[in-house]
């Protein structure tokens, strides 16, 4: 049953493996500049979807760097981490934020009542000889803690892409010096502007990888830890963009998930065994195939479950 579920996925992915092999070329097609979709036949819903997601996400990031680097300059890409991003900003911050992108009148109103008047407690039970006993504290305002989304950071020295709460600031040129001063003001700006929005920027755990000829080279911004593969919304960038770092990473995760479809496999029903190797198997190799998928045979993480699933 196991071999079966990969030689069906193996079948299916076949046409996207083929798609990654020309990334180069094909990216450009998906996304413009401007990262609005050039497939004009889909619906509206389906196209802001599509470019919100962490896979698009990542491939702004790096179709950027990759024509940075066809033009011959040097890439900075700081990623940075913001502590409780979601738990940190006002509750009048937000409708403030709201309000200058023009939300005003009834729009405005209703997140005003939203967030408004909420309040929580604490509740812990605990069972001692079989009598549990519950204690809550009291009822608390809550004036922050609603999600908010990324900050929005706007300058002429950066490359600014956001998802949720992580964003990445990517600064290039040809010159060292140039580089690093551009570099050092992009994230300077981002602290800037974390500390007059009450968001808390975590120098400790922000870090930067550098891509090109002088990547050996650039001064950091002190405090700033230097990498040379990092983990952005589940894909491992390496100096390289070889991909090497997210495929052992892959392949570590797959053969734990191998494990269990095994042991599913052993006491379950087929239907059971089927429907955890979509959730457990598929969903992680199909999980940015653009990038990865031609990677060399030896390596290829669908040649490491073949040998698994024989096993």
């Amino acid at each position: 049953m196991v071999a079966d579920c990969f030689n069906e996925y193996f079948t299916s992915i076949a046409g996207e493996t083929l798609k990654a092999k020309h990334f180069t070329e094909k990216l450009p097609y998906l996304f413009s500049s401007s990262n609005q979709l050039r497939i004009m036949d889909w619906s509206r819903f389906i196209q802001q979807l599509l470019m919100r997601s962490t896979i698009t996400a990542v491939a702004d990031i790096v179709e950027h760097i990759l024509d940075s680097l066809e033009a011959g300059n040097t890439v900075c890409a700081a990623f940075l981490d913001l502590s409780k991003a979601f738990d940190c900003l006002d509750h009048q911050l937000i409708l403030e934020k709201l309000r200058t992108f023009g939300i005003v009148g009834s729009a405005l109103a209703w997140f005003g009542s939203y967030l408004s008047d909420r309040q929580q407690l604490v509740e812990i039970k605990h069972t001692v000889k079989g009598t549990t006993s519950v204690v809550r504290s009291e009822l608390l305002g809550v004036s922050r803690g609603v999600p908010q989304g990324p900050p929005q950071i706007h300058d002429t020295y950066s490359h600014t892409v956001m998802f949720a709460d992580d964003s990445v600031l990517l600064t290039s040129n040809r010159e060292l010096e140039p580089l690093e001063i551009s570099n050092f003001i992009s994230i300077s700006k981002a602290m800037e502007y974390c500390a007059n929005n009450d968001l808390v920027f975590n120098e400790n755990k922000t870090q930067q990888v550098f891509f090109g000829k002088f990547k050996n080279d650039i001064t950091c911004p002190p405090d700033i830890q230097v990498t040379e593969s990092t983990k952005h919304l589940g894909i491992i960038l390496d100096q390289e963009l070889c991909w090497g770092a997210h495929i052992d990473y892959l392949c570590q995760r797959l053969s734990s998930s191998i494990f269990a479809l095994r042991r599913i496999n052993s006491v379950g029903t087929v239907d059971a065994t089927r429907a955890a190797y979509h959730a457990l198997v598929e969903s992680q190799l199909r999980y940015g195939i653009i990038f990865w998928g031609n990677c060399s045979k030896e390596k290829h993480p669908a040649s490491f479950c073949s040998s698994k699933a024989c096993c």
